[in-house]
């Protein structure tokens, strides 16, 4: 589990998940296990972070990944294959 991993509270996992999925940056995917029991998992749905410190502070922006570029970098990696 993520919370012993990372020796934090579940409960400071979970509010933490829970913002980065409202805000668009991790989706939640349903998985079954051999048992029949249900448990989410996350992928991270940011392909770049910026970081620019300024004088006036720090600036942070992100960009989306994108299935599609995914999709067509795994084909160029498998055609180089």
């Amino acid at each position: 589990m993520l919370a012993e991993r990372i020796d934090a509270a579940r409960s400071t996992v979970y509010d933490r998940v829970h913002r980065l999925s409202n805000a668009g940056l991790l989706e939640e995917q349903s998985q079954v296990d051999a048992d029949g029991n249900h448990y989410a998992t996350y992928r991270t749905q940011v392909e770049w972070l910026h970081l620019k410190i300024t004088a006036s502070g720090l600036e942070l922006g992100h960009e989306r990944a994108s299935r599609d570029r995914a999709a067509d970098q795994l084909s160029d990696l498998w055609g180089e294959l």
